[in-house]
This record gives C-alpha cells, sequence and structure tokens, in this order.
C-alpha cells in the first residue's frame, strides 16, 4: 500500500507535499483532484481487500488515508458523469467525405474508450473506499460523509443506466421512450444508449457493481449514515428486486435493505411506501411477475418475499442473550431477565407494528386513484396470494403475522361504513381468502397427525441412535418443545448456506416467546375450569369453607403449573438464539441434514401454526363474515355468501355449524336475486359431500326451486339431480322428482333443464352389454313408479306433460318435412323410444307380477301391495296416453286384470288406469282375437253395474273405443242401456206421481247409478245414429232422456240434482245444442250468477263449469283428431262436410255463456274460483272469444288469495301483454275494480260483523309488502304511457267530481290509494309523477272543497267572522288557545241548518280523500328518500336521464298507513235524532277546520317555493 501511495504522490508532481499535509481542510480539497490510472486503481484495490482479509488495514495512516479517499472521490465522481457503457458505433451515414467518415469514428473510438475508462476508474475506486471503510477498527475520521454519498451515487446511477438497461429489455424501451435520440449534450458525455447484448467488460462491470452493493451493507453496520445517504441506499437497494436476470446483485440489495431495515427505524415505514411505489411505476408486464423461488414448482412475487424478509429482520436477536445467568439457571425461582424479556418482547412488537403499517398503507391505496395508473387492488390481491403461499413455510413465518393483521385489518374497513362500497365488498373478498385458508390449514393439520408422529419418532430414532416404539409425549407442551427444537435446529443448519433464514428462526423464537405465557395460559384455564365444576360436584353436600379452600388451592395449583411451563419454554428458546448452540457433533448435523427435509418441516410449521391464537381465530373471521353478509348492500352481501362458498370448500363440515344453518336459511329469502343465487350454490357446491348435511338443508333448498329468479331455480334443479343420481338410495328422491316435474311449465330454460334431468335419469336406454343392466333398469323402473305414488294428491298432470314433452320430435326433424309429411314421419327421439320400451316392458313383465303374487301370498301386506300395484298401473296408463303403441304386446296381460277382485280404493283405482290403457291400445291392435274383444267387453260390463263412478267412467269409455272403432257389438250397448232406461222411466214415473212412495227411498242407489251411467252411455254412443238405437229405441231416444234429466234437476230434496247436472254434461259432450237451448241454458246461468254460497250451491256451480269446460276439451280432442284423419287422407275431395258444421259451435256456446262464467270466478269459495280459472284459461288457450272482455277478470284473479289462481292469470296477462298490449292498458282501472269486489266478498265471508275494511296491499313472511295490482303495474311499467296511464286513471277516482257518494266511495279511495303507495316502482320518474299528479289534485280540489263548505254555511250576514278567522294569524289559532276554537265552532255550528247535515258531510268526506293523497305523497317521499328541490324541480315532460335512474324502497320503510282517514272510516256515525244534531255540527265544523288549516300550510308552502325562484 505504501508502494502505491508513492507512486500517486509522484503523480501529484510539483504540488505540496502529499505525506507532509497534515492539515486537509475544505478549502484544500481541489488539492488533491487527480484521475488515477486504472491500472494504479486495480492494484489498490486489490491491495486494499489483502489489508481489509488480513485486519492491517488500521495500520495505516489517518491522514494518508483520508488524502486517499479524497482522491478516490474525484476518481467516482468523473465516473459518475458517464450514464451508460458505450458500444463501438457506425460511422456517420450523413458525412459528405470518407476524410470526415474517417476522421468522425476516431473521435468516436475516442470518446467510448473515455467513457469506458472513467466508468473503470469509478468503480474500481468505489471498491476500493468501501474495503477501506468495512475494514475493521478504523478511525471515525475516515468516514467521509461526502466520500460515502459520491460511492452511493456512483452506484446508484449505473444500476439505473448501465445495469438494468443490459440485464432486462423493459429498461430498454422505458430510456427509449424518455429520448428516442441521442443529444449533442449526451455524446460529449459519452452517452451512447447500450444494447441488449452483455460484453465482457459489462459482465465484469456488473460483478464489481454487485461486490459493492455488498459492501454497502456491511457499511451500514459500521457507521451510522445520513438521512440523506439512507434515503439513496433505499432506492439503491429497492430498485434491483423489479429486474430479470440480476440474482447476484438481488442477493446483495437484500443484504442492504435488510441491514437499512434494521439499523434505521426512522427509515422503515419510508423504505416500505418506497418499494410500493417502485411496484406502481413498473411497466403494467412486471408488476405481477412471480420471480423469487419459493419452493419446488412455486414461486411469489419479489415484493412479497422482500415485504416479509422486512418484517422478519426486525427480530434479529444478538447471540449475548443465549448466556444463561446463575439465576435463570435456577428453576426454584424461575426467574428471566426482564431486559432479555423485554428485548424480544419489543422486537416481535415492533414487527407486528411494522407489518400492520405496511398492510394499512396497501390496503388503503388500493381504495384511491394512483398517479402511475395503477390498481392497487390488482397488487393486493397478487400479495394476499403470495401470503397464502407462504403461509406454513418454515421460511416465512412472518406470512401467518400479516394474514392475522390483516383479517382484523379488513374487519375494521368492514365496519366503516363510510368507505366506498367496492372498497368494502374487496376487503369481504380478502377475508374469505384468508378464513379459508386458515380453516384449510387446520383441517389439513389433523388430518396429517399421523405423519406427523412418523416423523418424530423417525427424528427421535436417529437421535438416540435407538429403536423408538412409539413417539407419546407426557404432555402436549412437551411435544410442542420438541418440535419447536427440531425446527429451529433445520432453520439453523438450512441458514449456513441462505444468511435470510437466520432472521426466519429468529423471527420463530420470538414469536414463540411472545406467546409463551398466553397459549399455555389459555390451556390451561380450561382444565382449571373443568377440575372446578368436578369439584363442585363431588362436594356438593360439604361445607362452603372448605370449598374455598379448595378453590383457592386449585387456582394456586394451576398458577404455579403456568408459571412453571412459561419458564420453561423461555428458557428453552434462551438456548436456542445461539445457532445448535447445544453440542452437536458433525454427525447430529449431517443426520439432520439428511432426515428432516423441506417437506417435513412444512408439515412441522403448520402443526405448530395450528397451536396459535391465528389458526384459533377462525370463529372470529367467521363470524364477522356472516355478519357482514346481512349488510344492507345487496353487493356485500353477495361477496360475502361467495367468501362463505370459500370456507365451505376447505371444509364442508362448516356447513353443519348452527349459525350458518340459521345464516343459510336467511339468504334464501334474501329479496337480491344474486343473494339468494348465491346461498344456494353454497349449499348445493358441497352438501353432496356429506350426505349428513343434506338432511339439514334439503327442506329450506327445495323450497327454492318456486324462486322467482330463474337462475335461482336452474341452480336448485342441478343440485337436486345431482342428488338424485349420487345418492339413489336417498329417502326423498321421489318428492324430489315430483318437484321437479311440476316445473315442466316453466320458463323455457328452465323446462329445458327438467326434460334434460329426466332424459339422463329415466330416458338413457339400458345397454345389453350392461352386466348391471337389469338392476339398474329395476331400480330405474321402481323410482318411477315411486315418483307416481307420491304425485297421486298433486295429480299426473305435470308427469304427462314431461312424458309429452320428450316424446315430441326433434325441431330438426321438423325443419326438414313439409307439409302434410311433416307430421306423418315424425317419430320421437330413438334414445327415448328405446327407453321407454324397456321401462314399459318391465313393468309388464316384472313388476305387475310381482305385485300379484305378493298380493296372493302376504295378506297382511295387501295393502302396501295394492298402492304399488295402483302405482305400475298409473305409470303404465301415463306411457299409453302418450304412446299407446308401446304397450299394444302386452294388452292381453293387463286385460286380465279388469277381472281383479278389488279390496280397496287402490286396487279400483289400478282397474281403471287398466282399463283407460285399453281404451288407448285396443283400437291400435291388428286383427285382434275375437274372443279377446268379447272378454274385454263382458268385463267391461260387469265393472260398469258394480264398481263406483270412476271405474264406471273408465269402463264405459274402454267400452266404447272396443265397440266403435272394433267390434260394432251395438246390441249390446243396447242391452245394456235397456236395463238402465226401464229403471230410470220407471222411477221418474213414481216421483212425479208420488215423491213420498217408500219404495222410491229404497231404490235410490240404483237411481244414482242409473242417472249417472246414462249420461256416460250418450257421451260415448251416437244414439241419434240408427245403428247403434236400432229397432230397440225411437230416434228421439235423447230428447227423453235429456228430459227426464231435466226432471231430476228439479229434485231439490237430495243429491239427484248434481248427478242430473253431472250427467247432462256428459250428455252435452256429443249433443251440444242442448246447451244453446232455452232450458238448459236457463239452469245453467241461474246456478252460475246465484249468490247464495252453500255446499250444494258450490258443488252445482263447480259442476256446471266443470260441463262446459268437458265440453271445450272433448271438443279439441275431436278436432285434433280430424285432423290427424285429414292428414291421412291422401285425396282431399273424399273428405266430406259434415265435420265443419260443428267446427265454431264452441265459440257460439262460450259466448253464450261467458258472462256468467266471469261472474261466477267472483266467489268467496277457493274450489269455485279455482274451476273458473282453469276454464278461463282454457277458454283464452283455444282462441274462442275476443280477450279484451276477459282482462278485467284476469286482473282481479292475479290478487287471489289462492297462489295456484294468481300464477294462472298472472301466465295469461303476460301472453295477452305481449300480443294486445292496449288492452291492459283499457282495461287496467276495471280489473283493480273487480278486484276490490273479489277482496270484500273474501273479506265478508270471513268475518260475522260489519264489513271490512279492505286494504290494497299484501304482506308476506319476510318480504316487503307489495301492492295487489303489482303485477299489473310491472307489465305496464316498461312503457311510460302505459304506467302513466294507470296512475292517472287511479288518481282521477279522487276528483271532486266523483264525490256523489264519498261516504261509500272513500273505501274504494283507500284501496286505490294502498296500491298506489305500495307499487314496485323502479326508477325515479314514476314516484315523481305521482306525486306530481298528487300536488295538481290537492290544490284544486281542496280549494274547492272548503269554498263549497264556506257557501253552505246560513246567515250570510255572519260571513265576516268566517271572514276574519281566515284572515286570523295561525300563531293565534294555536292549540293553547282552547276556548278561542271552542268559541268558534260553536258560532259556525249554529250556521248549519238544521236537520240537514248531509251537504256538510259529503264535503267531509270529500276532504278525507284529499287527506288520503296527502298522506300518500307523505309516504312515497319517506320511502323512496325524494327531496323537495327534486319534487320542485320535476317536470313530466322532462327527458332528463337522472329520472330514468333506479330507485329503492327504504328497508324500514313500513306500510301505508293514513291514520285520519283510518279513524274517520271507522268512527261510527252520530244519529240525526234530536239532541245529536248539534254534537253532529260541532264534530263536522272541528274536521273542517282542521282541514282548512292543513290547506292553508300547503298554500304557504307553494307561496315559499314560488318565491324562491
Amino acid at each position: 500500500m505504501n508502494v502505491i501511495l508513492e507512486g500517486l504522490k509522484e503523480t501529484v508532481g510539483q504540488q505540496e507535499d502529499f505525506e507532509d499535509d497534515d492539515d486537509v481542510d475544505d478549502e484544500n480539497l481541489l488539492h488533491y483532484d487527480v484521475l488515477i490510472s486504472k491500472s494504479q486503481l486495480t492494484e489498490l484495490c486489490s491491495e486494499a481487500a489483502k489489508l481489509k482479509a488480513l485486519n492491517e488495514m488500521e495500520a495505516l495512516e489517518s491522514d494518508k488515508v483520508v488524502k486517499l479517499l479524497y482522491i478516490l472521490e474525484r476518481n467516482i465522481q468523473d465516473g459518475c458523469e458517464v450514464k451508460g457503457m458505450p458500444m463501438p458505433e457506425a460511422g456517420d451515414v450523413h458525412a459528405e467525405s470518407e476524410d470526415e467518415e474517417d476522421e468522425n469514428g476516431k473521435e468516436s473510438q475516442k470518446r467510448i474508450e473515455h467513457a469506458i475508462d472513467c466508468l473503470s476508474r469509478g468503480i474500481l475506486s468505489c471498491l476500493t473506499t468501501l474495503h477501506i471503510l468495512t475494514s475493521p477498527n478504523m478511525p471515525k475520521r475516515v468516514y467521509l460523509e461526502g466520500v460515502i454519498e459520491s460511492v452511493v451515487l456512483f452506484t446508484k446511477t449505473q444500476l439505473q443506466n448501465t445495469i438494468f438497461p443490459a440485464f432486462d429489455p423493459v429498461y430498454i424501451v422505458n430510456m427509449k421512450s424518455k429520448g428516442k435520440n441521442n443529444t449533442p449534450q449526451k455524446k460529449k458525455a459519452g452517452v451512447i444508449n447500450t444494447p441488449g447484448a452483455q460484453s465482457k467488460n459489462l459482465i465484469s462491470f456488473y460483478q464489481k457493481l454487485h461486490e459493492v452493493v455488498g459492501l454497502l451493507a456491511e457499511l451500514l453496520h459500521l457507521q451510522i449514515l445520513t438521512d440523506s445517504t439512507v434515503l439513496h441506499l433505499s432506492s439503491l437497494g429497492v430498485a434491483p428486486f423489479f429486474v430479470e436476470n440480476v440474482p447476484q446483485l438481488q442477493f446483495s440489495a437484500m443484504k442492504l435493505v435488510t441491514g437499512i431495515f434494521t439499523q434505521y427505524e426512522n427509515h422503515r415505514r419510508l423504505l416500505l411506501d418506497d418499494i410500493l411505489a417502485s411496484v406502481a411505476r413498473l411497466p403494467t408486464s412486471k408488476r405481477s411477475l412471480r420471480t423469487f423461488k419459493l419452493s419446488p414448482g412455486a414461486n411469489i412475487q419479489m415484493l412479497t418475499a422482500l415485504v416479509l424478509q422486512l418484517i422478519q429482520c426486525v427480530t434479529f436477536l444478538p447471540d449475548q442473550l443465549s448466556i444463561i445467568t446463575e439465576l435463570e439457571g435456577d428453576e426454584e425461582d424461575r426467574f428471566i431477565d426482564p431486559e432479555k424479556d423485554l428485548l424480544i418482547s419489543g422486537k416481535f412488537d415492533t414487527a407486528v407494528n411494522t407489518a400492520g403499517h405496511f398492510l394499512s398503507s396497501f390496503l388503503s391505496k388500493c381504495g384511491k386513484k394512483s398517479g402511475y395508473d395503477c390498481d392497487y387492488k390488482i397488487l393486493f390481491q397478487n400479495f394476499l396470494q403470495d401470503l397464502l403461499s407462504c403461509v406454513n413455510k418454515p421460511e416465512w413465518p412472518a406470512a401467518e403475522l400479516c394474514l392475522s393483521l390483516l383479517g382484523n385489518l379488513l374487519v375494521k374497513y368492514l365496519e366503516n361504513k363510510g368507505l366506498d362500497v367496492p372498497m368494502r365488498v374487496a376487503s369481504l373478498e380478502y377475508l374469505g381468502v384468508a378464513a379459508a385458508r386458515l380453516r384449510k390449514d387446520v383441517v389439513g393439520a389433523q388430518a396429517e397427525m399421523e405423519s406427523i408422529d412418523k416423523i418424530i419418532k423417525d427424528v427421535r430414532k436417529r437421535e438416540e441412535d435407538c429403536f423408538v416404539e412409539n413417539a407419546e409425549f407426557e404432555s402436549e407442551e412437551e411435544k410442542v418443545e420438541y418440535l419447536q427444537r427440531i425446527l429451529l435446529d433445520y432453520l439453523a443448519i438450512q441458514g449456513r448456506s441462505d444468511p435470510a433464514l437466520v432472521h426466519a428462526r429468529h423471527f420463530h423464537i420470538a414469536c414463540w416467546w411472545k406467546g409463551a405465557s398466553t397459549e399455555i395460559e389459555r390451556k390451561r384455564e380450561i382444565g382449571v375450569r373443568e377440575g372446578k365444576k368436578r369439584r363442585r360436584r363431588e362436594s356438593s353436600y360439604s361445607n362452603d369453607e372448605d370449598d374455598e379452600e379448595a378453590i383457592d388451592e386449585t387456582e394456586e395449583e394451576a398458577d404455579n403449573i403456568i408459571s412453571k411451563l412459561a419458564f420453561n419454554r423461555k428458557k428453552f428458546l434462551l438456548g436456542k438464539i445461539k445457532s445448535l448452540s447445544e453440542p452437536f457433533t458433525p454427525r447430529k448435523i449431517e443426520m439432520a441434514q439428511t432426515f428432516l427435509d423441506y417437506q417435513s418441516a412444512e408439515l412441522l410449521t403448520r402443526y405448530l401454526s395450528s397451536k396459535r391464537p391465528f389458526t384459533a381465530g377462525f370463529d372470529f373471521f367467521l363470524i364477522r363474515i356472516l355478519r357482514f353478509s346481512m349488510d344492507t348492500t345487496v353487493a356485500i352481501r353477495t361477496k360475502g355468501l361467495r367468501c362463505l362458498t370459500m370456507v365451505v370448500e376447505a371444509d364442508p363440515s362448516v356447513l353443519a355449524r348452527n349459525d350458518m344453518q340459521i345464516w343459510v336459511h336467511n339468504s334464501f329469502l334474501d329479496q337480491s336475486t344474486s343473494v339468494r343465487e348465491a346461498a344456494v350454490d353454497l349449499v348445493g357446491k358441497y352438501v353432496l359431500s356429506c350426505p349428513n348435511l343434506i338432511d339439514k338443508y334439503y327442506d329450506k333448498l327445495s323450497e327454492r326451486i318456486l324462486d322467482t329468479g330463474v337462475s335461482v331455480r336452474k341452480r336448485v334443479i342441478k343440485i337436486l339431480r345431482d342428488i338424485c343420481i349420487q345418492l339413489p338410495n336417498f329417502q326423498k328422491i321421489p318428492e324430489i322428482c315430483v318437484k321437479l316435474i311440476r316445473r315442466v311449465n316453466d320458463e323455457e330454460g328452465v323446462r329445458k333443464l327438467v326434460m334434460q334431468v329426466f332424459q339422463n335419469m329415466w330416458f338413457t336406454p339400458v345397454r345389453s352389454s350392461d352386466d348391471n343392466g337389469n338392476e339398474r333398469l329395476l331400480s330405474k323402473v321402481s323410482n318411477i313408479t315411486d315418483v307416481v305414488k307420491s304425485s297421486e294428491k298433486v295429480g299426473l298432470d305435470f308427469l304427462e306433460q314431461l312424458l309429452a314433452s320428450l316424446f315430441k320430435p326433434n325441431d330438426d326433424n321438423k325443419e326438414s318435412m313439409r307439409g302434410r309429411q311433416k307430421i306423418l314421419n315424425c317419430e320421437p327421439p330413438p334414445a327415448v323410444l328405446e327407453a321407454s320400451k324397456q321401462i314399459v316392458d318391465c313393468l309388464v313383465e316384472h313388476v305387475l307380477r310381482i305385485e300379484e303374487t305378493e298380493s296372493v301370498l302376504s295378506e297382511a301386506t295387501s295393502s302396501s301391495s295394492s298402492k304399488r300395484f295402483s302405482a305400475c298401473a298409473a305409470t303404465l296408463f301415463l306411457f299409453a296416453k302418450v304412446r299407446p303403441q308401446l304397450l299394444i304386446t302386452h294388452a292381453t296381460t293387463l286385460e286380465g286384470y279388469l277381472s281383479l277382485r278389488c279390496q280397496n280404493s287402490a286396487d279400483l283405482q289400478a282397474v281403471s288406469n287398466i282399463a283407460s290403457i285399453l281404451e288407448l291400445v285396443v283400437p291400435l291392435m291388428v286383427n285382434p282375437a275375437n274372443s279377446f274383444l268379447a272378454q274385454v267387453e263382458e268385463d267391461c260390463v260387469k265393472l260398469i253395474f258394480k264398481n263406483d263412478r270412476n271405474v264406471i267412467e273408465t269402463c264405459m269409455a274402454c267400452l266404447g273405443a272396443v265397440v266403435n272403432k272394433m267390434t260394432r257389438n251395438y246390441s249390446l250397448i243396447r242391452d245394456c242401456f235397456r236395463k238402465l232406461y226401464e229403471f230410470l222411466t220407471t222411477q221418474t214415473k213414481l216421483m212425479r206421481e208420488n215423491p213420498l212412495e217408500p219404495l222410491f227411498s229404497h231404490h235410490r242407489p240404483q237411481l244414482r247409478r242409473a242417472i249417472f251411467t246414462s249420461g256416460l252411455f250418450f257421451r260415448y254412443f251416437d244414439f241419434t245414429s240408427a245403428d247403434v238405437y236400432g229397432s230397440d229405441y225411437s230416434p228421439d231416444i235423447v230428447q227423453q232422456i235429456f228430459a227426464e234429466l231435466l226432471f231430476m234437476d228439479g229434485d231439490s230434496t237430495g243429491d239427484f240434482q248434481y248427478l242430473a247436472i253431472q250427467a247432462i254434461g256428459n250428455l252435452c259432450v256429443r249433443h251440444y245444442d242442448f246447451m244453446l237451448g232455452s232450458d238448459l241454458k236457463k239452469i245453467y246461468k241461474r246456478i252460475l250468477l246465484t249468490t247464495v254460497t252453500n255446499t250444494k250451491e258450490d258443488s252445482l256451480k263447480i259442476q256446471i263449469l266443470l260441463n262446459i269446460q268437458l265440453y271445450l276439451t272433448e271438443e279439441e280432442k275431436r278436432l285434433i283428431r280430424q285432423d290427424s284423419e285429414w292428414t291421412q287422407i291422401d285425396n282431399i275431395k273424399e273428405m266430406g262436410d259434415d265435420n265443419g258444421e260443428t267446427s265454431g259451435m264452441a265459440s257460439t256456446i262460450i259466448q253464450l255463456y261467458l258472462k256468467e262464467i266471469l261472474e261466477s270466478y267472483l266467489h268467496p269459495n277457493v274450489a269455485v274460483r279455482r274451476s273458473a280459472s282453469v276454464l278461463i284459461q282454457l277458454i283464452l288457450r283455444q282462441g274462442l272469444v275476443y280477450p279484451i272482455q276477459i282482462v278485467p277478470y284476469l286482473i282481479s284473479m292475479s290478487t287471489d288469495e289462492d297462489q295456484g289462481v294468481a300464477t294462472v292469470a298472472d301466465k295469461q296477462l303476460q301472453e295477452i301483454w305481449k300480443k294486445y298490449p292496449q288492452f291492459l292498458q283499457s282495461q287496467g282501472l276495471n280489473g283493480i275494480r273487480t278486484s276490490l269486489v273479489l277482496h270484500r266478498l273474501l273479506a265478508s265471508s270471513n268475518s260475522d260483523s260489519n264489513p271490512v275494511l279492505v286494504r290494497g296491499f299484501i304482506v308476506r313472511e319476510k318480504e316487503a309488502p307489495s301492492a295487489l295490482i303489482g303485477f299489473l303495474y310491472s307489465l305496464l311499467r316498461s312503457s311510460k304511457t302505459g304506467r302513466r296511464g294507470l296512475a292517472s286513471s287511479l288518481l282521477k277516482q279522487f276528483d271532486e267530481n266523483h264525490h256523489d257518494h264519498l261516504e261509500t266511495r272513500l273505501p274504494d279511495l283507500l284501496y286505490f290509494a294502498d296500491n298506489l303507495a305500495h307499487f314496485p316502482y323502479q326508477v325515479v320518474d314514476e314516484p315523481m309523477y305521482i306525486i306530481h299528479q298528487l300536488d295538481t289534485t290537492i290544490s284544486i280540489n281542496g280549494s274547492e272543497i272548503v269554498q263549497c263548505f264556506k257557501e253552505s254555511l246560513l246567515s250570510p250576514h255572519c260571513k265576516s267572522e268566517l271572514d276574519g278567522y281566515d284572515e286570523m294569524d295561525e300563531d293565534e289559532y294555536s292549540d293553547d288557545d282552547d276556548d278561542g276554537e271552542d268559541e268558534c265552532v260553536e258560532r259556525l255550528a249554529e250556521r248549519i241548518p238544521e236537520g240537514d247535515t248531509k251537504k256538510f258531510e259529503d264535503y267531509i268526506n270529500a276532504s278525507q280523500g284529499i287527506l288520503l293523497l296527502l298522506n300518500l305523497k307523505e309516504h312515497l317521499i319517506n320511502v323512496y328518500g325524494l327531496s323537495d328541490n327534486q319534487i320542485r324541480e320535476y317536470s313530466p315532460s322532462n327527458s332528463s336521464k337522472s329520472l330514468e335512474r333506479s330507485v329503492k324502497r327504504r328497508s324500514n320503510s313500513g306500510l301505508f298507513n293514513p291514520k285520519a282517514v283510518l279513524e274517520h272510516l271507522n268512527r261510527p256515525r252520530l244519529s240525526s235524532a234530536t239532541g245529536f244534531a248539534s254534537e253532529r255540527g260541532k264534530a263536522l265544523i272541528k274536521q273542517f277546520l282542521q282541514f282548512k288549516k292543513l290547506m292553508l300550510k300547503i298554500d304557504s308552502g307553494v307561496e315559499d317555493d314560488e318565491s324562491d325562484y
């Protein structure tokens, strides 16, 4: 070194003596402005490194060292002027001659060589300087601030301008974007943009530069630097982490940044903020890169690794702490040095504060806009995912701390309703992610206990070098301590190659130290409480003093145990601060390295984490998520469900918690469709993984299949489908199938989904190659029959519609056909047809025979067997109705069951179904045996004369199909009918002659059968044909029987009237002309319009509606058959014109009875209303009348209490709205009035007192109140004209000109106002328009009422008194001035004519209508949060978009409750007798004055509003 310094002296030349200059100050710094050659600097750097390694640097004279540092500083500054490692350039293309080109090339070459020389000297000067400054025991005077700052600035400049662009192409683009061309000034300084290629000089420069960064990290521990220098170092150390392909530099930068973080507390927050800002400044493509290798196959962002490492480095513990003093070694005293305790605890608290600040700062930026066009939410999501990846990694213990702090911070954000909703939603999502990971770790730790025990056993075996039978410990604390020890030893051994693990190891120790007392105490408290309870139970009869002493001894004993355990744990941790502090032999070190691998260490870390409070905080986070998921904001509620879905995904057993069940059930009833869908999705995803959860959620989940949201219904259907497929033994599968089948008429998407479900479940053919095919087929058939059996109560209509839909030809097949061939060639899908054939064959060949055998062998099970047999027959009947060809081959087998001996109702139903099957199948048979047909006829006749009505009807239909289409055996029909005809005529003759004849009562059952059966004969056989009546009967036999039935209809003593009506209905199916006759028309209309409500009249009314419905249904079937026959005729001329005469009779008949049918709906009996609604629906479907006259009744039906009736009406209204929207607009008011009539009928039938006040809204459980006619408004709402027209028509009813009978009309107005108050308004314009119209009506009609009342008073000379009252100041007329008010009322009451208060009562009633409007206005303002400015500035003609924004009802708005109007309606009317007239007059005057006072306030408010303009 002295030789080198002598060489530098010669370089100085004639200047002052280099060695003898003892006084070096700022004024003489320029004296050493010397540039040292590269060769000298290389040698000087090498010598400085050697002296540092030999610890001989301190031997140099400090004066010489200081002078040298000044010279090196000048060389460093010279290198700072060069920005970028230059490379040779091509010649200037603009050179005008070769001489100029050569001259420019030489100048460029000189400039490049000069720049490279400056950089080389600069980096060598930096290395030399840092070797000197980082040498041990150097004097303080050598740590020159200027020199250190020059080194830092040089390093920072060259990193940004040389290294980063050379190794990461992104930085080349950034440099080019700052300046596309090199300016002359840059060329003069030697700046030339570097290409991406890495030259030899660049590699050498990079190696030296990363060595400089490492030496700067060492310098931090030797010298306290200025704040400005530390700031530059922070920026220098953070930048390399976001550059690719510089791993050595990042390693050195990590040491530098952790050194700053450890040594300079005031810069910690600035450093963390700088890290976030650096990420925000990165290009978008680099913000989400995961370049830090976490473990095999896993990577995290460099941001996450840097932040976690900084948090962990705060807990660095010096080795001196591991020295155990004599007091600490005494186990009896249990003494731990307080300074050590405070130091270790304080370092962990510092780490907690640091992590909390970073997370709070990071999270706060997510809710703000960044100046760098950076979305911090995406950065935070990536950071959170990295934290989750790092959790339970032994080298990243700070990740668990960050997640714990983040959870608490997110809870605070969620509780702060002042934040934006998107920010709160994001916070809830982050909280859900953390909670899900917590649960996953807990479940994983519990599942891997066997692996942990195996690891413990193997490690103990290696350590003790002997066989260990088991890995059991005396206590859980001993086990935890052992696991902590082997984990710390693993980190210590691995830390020899990775110094970053030292900080992780110290963080583990500080964390366990902090929780040593709290964890043990928490565990022991449970034991102490249980011990107290046990002792109290044992000493329940002992002395109280003894009990107290025992409790004290228990607490003291527990405290001693806790103190001992905490002391032992802390003593153990102190001994592990120093790496491998125990006497480890090389053999043991090698053993630990080879045995405890990374996966084992990770497993132990996860187990130890499950013992800490953060893992136990899952319940806290889950409860918070549940609470916030009930927020008033829909987005938060929906996100809460998504979060819980993540939690349940980690552990489906969470759904078994009581609080989860309550919360999920509430979410099923949420007002928002998205929330309900999320709740259903949550349950549906994981309920199958835990079969015990199905019973807990099935009832509520299955109810959602009726949800108003289509997406919710679809999701429920998919869940129920999965239950049926994956759990075939679930006991409620038939019920599930029934619920699914009832959705076959739902919205198109839902209907297709239902059909797809059943096609996959039932109608997928079983392959012959399938070994379990027979079992699967039997299971499928059993399932179908169970479903049919379960559907008995609700009917099989939906199942029939499902089969019909499945058997429909494919759409592609339809489109490819034309004309009549489209119908002839349309066959069901082959797969469905094959599967159905397999099902039918299985039913007939197996199930029916099995049931028959069981019914014969076991009498005890006959009832259940009969029900099963009936279900099988019903199933076959369904297939026969859809595809009768499937049962042709089984007709002979089924016919034998007609002779079955019926023992119960199930057998009767089975026989009825079999008869119906034969009705459909036998006519399709080709050349059936005569014996078979004769047997069918014989069995049907027997059943007709000995069974009940259902069997009679089906057997009659079967007999009619066989005789009319196959045998033409009309003689049999005449013989059968003769018995009924003779008996019927005989009995009717007897009734005419002597109604009290005793024999008549004896033959009543036979007469009932004769009446019912005779009607069926005329329904299924054409007795107007000579082939039928033959020579036995006259051609007018139909008229004769009709006359007899009309006579029976006149009998009011028994049930003959009902049977006669029923028989007439069957007769009129084929002979419709009787319905046009005056006799039957009179009977039908009289019964339909009767207002008498009793069981008999209601049953008659229902039967007449069924008669008309039967005629329309059979007429429709006849026309379908006629159309089918027409398509099978090649020559159209072959068709006759006879059928054309009856084609339009259905419309004629319906027009004749339509008014009575519609009026029959307005009935208090729900059965009558249901029958009427079905008939009305059929009329509309067939298009028999113009629908405008039915619309008012459909509107009324949509408000029906019966949900089925209302649903049918809603569907019909929707179809009419699509075709004829003007009908709903024009008939809306009539429909509302009709609904009022209906609800008054319903209210009066349920109350025995005076007429009940009918309100126009309905309140359903856990739903907001809604208007009765809300569905009508929801249809008209799509059009501004439509919704305004409906509102205006209702408001016109409040007009003063309509108040001729206001005493009776006020309840009507209340009904209208209720609907206006609870309409489902969706945009601001809707309630604003109502309020605008209310203001107009109130101001005009209110003033007129006041004026009319004043003019109707007597004594014109007293008018001044009234005028004086008008001019009276409002303040004078106050509640305190009771005497003045009473005096004024008495004077005005005297001016009312005696006995003539009717006119004044009308005015008061009219004023109640105005009060009702005022209450309605106030209600709308409160419910929708409208302001006075909005109301004042509103205009109906304004088309501003602000009026089309959505509006929501306030959750706590309540019902529309006009108290004053309700009190007026409920107030008893005063008698007009003498003595009460004065009281009535005073009451009228008081009400008038109150109303007038209110109108004056309104007028003054209007004037104030006008003055504001």
